[in-house]
């Protein structure tokens, strides 16, 4: 009810409206009158409280007084709609709408509303069912389209593809409107891969989109990330310079050139690898009996691929590159003395196995396929569009000069960590890597990528073993996992998403394997219950403070010790952490782990600058009897590992130091 504070602020009209309600609340022509005045007050001095029951008595007024309550209601929709919005604090809201739309099926505006009300609810389902109506009341309509397109997209439990018919339908229907294009763009570029053609239909979405998008200084970020996913360069410096336009027009002054300027020097980068060709003089490894983790054959013989196609496609490509002279089959065609290697576990006897760790951006599977030509040859164009494609192009993410300020306060102390490697490779290698000399980085990571294999140089998997996996996502290496510690072997798999990202070859390598797997569905921490964490795309405690805060939310988390306590582990025969930063959270755990367990360690050292320097010298320094190796697999400053190897354990040593 209003209080007389609220009456006598309200002014004449609207007291003697609401005391017209109160008298005869079901008097239609009175609440609608009370409405209006609602709707035409900037700030109504009225409360929610009073709101709520107002617009409760408005809807069942309408509903109880005929053919005349309804008239009323129809011809002022835009007032009905307006109230109904203004009313968006109030509990009652939802039974006004249900009512509204009920006594009006056929007015979309009400169905609308209805759907951002369900949105707000968090009942995706039924927020989707009011889209839908609306797209069948007013078929021209584009923004029920691009709101059902969102909605889908969103939802981690709808198949993304369903969310592209409503969004090329908002383009068809508004080929002028950027929303449209921005929410078809932002669907299709969910399915663009690697090594994959960039669709004609994204490619013109995109540049509609620059074309119409009418602030592109607030669009900016958003479109370089698009341009950059498709590797597409001219148009990021498109974006770039309409951007500097677009703020001379607005007298916001000239933008910076240094985007363009460092998208030139990238280019100019790639083209320094030239002559480009990758380094394939080295031994086949073989892990276990008939294991390869690198596209080296054991022999020139005959050997037939077993996988799914797209797969099968990228593998062949890169073994006949690596190996000119073995016959690779990628069908079932009759040949004499061929030996299969599966992507897959497979059960013909005698069958060898390159388990498929496709999916990274750092990983030979995705790297190599990316770069190869029609013809098998590695492509200098191809070498760019994949770099834009996966950052190679940035050295430091934050590009405020703070991370080289940092390595260079800390140089002696990374010559003294250097100094405790345990080989010349990772002694170079670390150093290589707190130089930031991005060419270098580039050369290394292209003509190298071959021979190796983030977390498994150095360290050494058998049958049996036990595996923490902390860090999980579209989970490359979890194939290799279960094919070297096989049979018999344990893999815990611990991330806030569970299983949710996984790839399909580590979908297909888990549900046919032999070994315990186990999923550990919450963040690792240094607290047990509960901690805030941030997603860019992967989670991070905020702690770090490191990324914007695009959405927030809180996860359970648990300890280290906790969760050996919980799962009774008495044997852990490999850590590997890359969780985002969150790393230095656990690493005093970590470190008393490796006095009690002696596992073998596989952590990332690059989330923070910080940590780079941080963790390598704790570990060191406080544990005992351990051997520490380093590799940098990027192109920028990312995925550097440091491995810890107990003394009583013989490391696998890199392919080619």
């Amino acid at each position: 009810m209003p209080s007389p504070t609220h009456l006598r602020e309200s002014g004449p009209e609207m007291r003697d409206s609401i005391a017209a309600v109160l008298q005869a609340p079901s008097d239609a022509l009175e609440l609608l009158r009370l409405s209006v005045r609602l709707q035409k007050a900037r700030r109504p001095q009225i409360s929610h409280d009073a709101l709520g029951p107002a617009l409760a008595w408005f809807s069942a007024a309408a509903s109880c007084a005929g053919a005349v309550g309804r008239t009323l209601v129809e011809n002022n929709a835009d007032v009905t709609a307006r109230l109904l919005n203004a009313a968006a604090a109030s509990p009652r809201r939802s039974i006004a709408l249900d009512r509204i739309c009920r006594l009006f099926p056929a007015r979309p505006e009400f169905w609308l509303l209805k759907a951002a009300a369900r949105a707000e609810t968090d009942d995706p389902a039924a927020e989707r069912r009011c889209l839908r109506r609306v797209m069948v009341l007013d078929p021209n309509r584009p923004g029920a389209s691009i709101r059902l397109s969102v909605s889908l997209y969103r939802d981690s439990n709808v198949d993304r593809a369903s969310a592209t018919g409503p969004a090329r339908r908002a383009a068809v229907l508004r080929p002028d409107l950027a929303g449209a294009h921005r929410a078809l763009a932002g669907v299709l570029l969910d399915d663009v891969i690697y090594d994959a053609a960039v669709s004609p239909l994204l490619r013109n979405s995109l540049r509609r989109w620059v074309l119409l998008e009418g602030d592109l200084g607030t669009a900016r970020p958003a479109l370089e990330g698009a341009f950059r996913r498709t590797g597409d360069l001219e148009a990021l410096k498109t974006v770039g310079h309409w951007a500097r336009l677009h703020s001379a027009a607005a007298g916001k002054g000239r933008a910076s050139r240094k985007s363009r300027v460092a998208l030139e020097t990238f280019a100019a980068e790639i083209e320094g690898l030239a002559p480009f060709t990758l380094d394939t003089d080295f031994k086949p490894r073989i892990f276990g009996t008939r294991v390869l983790l690198h596209p080296k054959l054991p022999d020139d013989g005959v050997w037939r691929l077993r996988g799914p196609a797209d797969q099968v496609e990228r593998a062949e490509g890169v073994l006949r590159h690596y190996n000119p002279r073995a016959t690779i089959l990628s069908t079932d065609a009759p040949a004499d003395g061929a030996r299969i290697l599966s992507l897959v576990p497979c059960d013909e006897a005698g069958a060898w196995y390159l388990p498929c760790l496709w999916g990274h951006p750092h990983i030979w599977w995705t790297v190599l396929p990316a770069i190869l030509d029609v013809d098998g040859r590695p492509s200098l164009e191809r070498a760019r569009t994949f770099g834009l494609r996966t950052g190679q192009n940035i050295t430091f993410w934050s590009g405020d000069g703070s991370e080289r300020a940092y390595i260079a306060e800390h140089e002696g102390l990374g010559r003294e960590i250097a100094a405790r490697m345990g080989d010349a490779a990772s002694r170079e290698g670390y150093l290589e890597t707190m130089a930031a000399d991005r060419p270098t980085f580039l050369r290394r990571f292209f003509t190298e990528a071959g021979h190796r294999a983030q977390y498994f140089d150095y360290a050494v998997y058998r049958p049996g073993d036990v595996i923490l996996s902390m860090g999980v996502a579209e989970g490359f290496e979890i194939p290799a996992y279960l094919a070297l510690v096989s049979p018999g072997g344990a893999l815990h798999n611990i991330d806030p998403d569970g299983h949710d990202r996984l790839g399909e070859p580590a979908r297909a390598w888990i549900e046919a394997t032999d070994c315990a797997v186990h999923v550990h569905r919450f963040a690792m921490s240094d607290v047990d219950g509960e901690i805030r964490m941030q997603t860019g795309g992967h989670w991070e405690d905020t702690r770090l403070s490191k990324r914007p805060e695009h959405q927030m939310t809180v996860l359970p988390s648990k300890r280290l010790d906790t969760l050996i306590a919980e799962q009774k582990l008495d044997r852990i025969d490999h850590i590997k952490l890359d969780i985002e930063g969150g790393e230095g959270f656990l690493l005093d755990q970590v470190i008393e782990v490796m006095r009690t367990h002696r596992p073998q360690i596989e952590i990332s050292i690059y989330h923070t600058i910080q940590q780079f320097f941080d963790i390598p010298h704790r570990m060191m320094t406080e544990s005992t009897g351990y051997r520490f190796y380093f590799h940098h697999y990027s192109g920028q400053f990312a995925e550097a590992t440091l491995y810890a190897i107990p003394e009583e354990i013989e490391p696998l040593m890199p392919i080619k130091p």
